[in-house]
């Protein structure tokens, strides 16, 4: 999708992707779940998953894989939020951040994993996020490999 910023200035803002977890009275499809895994490999994997069916039994389902969470991302430099759980929703990899795509487990799950949770949200000069259809545009930068 391409997005027209109406001539507005932007930049790109250090954000950490972070979890919080809450007790909601019944499972939904779609509530994001975070687990780690550490059978078979080498270094731990935290894997963010979306709840696809409703589990008949919700207590035992939340006993093995916690509460649902939701997802933030916290400006790095003052722990301010900058983008709220409903305004995650556009990934771009362009410097120029006008070619987004809706984000995606893996995109999200890269930054968790590769990115030790860094990612990056596209800001107006007037340090507001820069958001289309009411959804922020986040980027990240994978690490060089030595």
């Amino acid at each position: 999708m391409i997005f027209n910023m109406e001539n507005n200035e932007t930049y790109a803002m250090e954000g950490e992707l972070v979890f919080v977890s809450y007790k909601p009275e019944q499972l939904e499809k779609g509530m994001y779940f975070v687990h780690t895994i550490t059978v078979g490999v080498i270094e731990p994997i935290t894997e963010l998953f979306q709840l696809e069916e409703i589990p008949e039994d919700q207590e035992a389902y939340m006993a093995q894989y916690g509460a649902p969470v939701k997802l933030m991302i916290m400006n790095t430099f003052d722990s301010d939020v900058l983008v709220y759980p409903d305004q995650i929703g556009w990934y771009d990899d362009e410097e120029e951040m006008l070619d987004a795509v809706p984000i995606s487990l893996e995109h999200l799950n890269t930054i968790i994993n590769k990115c030790n949770g860094i990612c990056w949200v596209d800001i107006y000069e007037d340090d507001t996020v820069t958001l289309h259809e009411g959804k922020a545009i986040i980027s990240f930068e994978l690490p060089e490999e030595n």
